[in-house]
């Protein structure tokens, strides 16, 4: 049996939102080229884990995608807090890119 209990989910989940709305609302104007194209792959990435999570309903997850859940889970608090102390558009852009596979396996996990 997991660990990763509804309220724990229901963290993760508001983490994972809270990074796609980050990347939203940057100010790309600031942004390199390199950064511009950084940004748009964490945009994606981030919006696709965003809708499938809001679409998961925690009990009917299998305990596979669960136990997947549950090891992502420190790599998406991580995140929350880096971006928490991000000061600058491109540093909150360099955090999100660091955490693209990462937002990319929530989005896996829950096909």
């Amino acid at each position: 049996m997991s660990d990763f209990t509804q309220l724990q989910f229901l963290t993760f989940r508001n983490q994972v939102e809270t990074a796609f709305r980050e990347a939203y609302i940057l100010d790309t104007t600031t942004l390199s080229v390199e950064e511009h194209q950084a940004h748009k792959k964490v945009l994606l990435a981030t919006q696709l884990a965003q809708v499938r999570l809001e679409n998961a309903v925690f009990e009917q997850l299998t305990e596979q995608a669960r136990n997947q859940l549950a090891q992502l889970r420190t790599s998406v608090a991580e995140l929350d807090s880096a971006l928490a102390s991000a000061r600058s558009s491109a540093q909150k852009v360099a955090r999100l890119t660091s955490a693209l596979d990462t937002l990319g396996k929530v989005a896996a996990a829950l096909v």
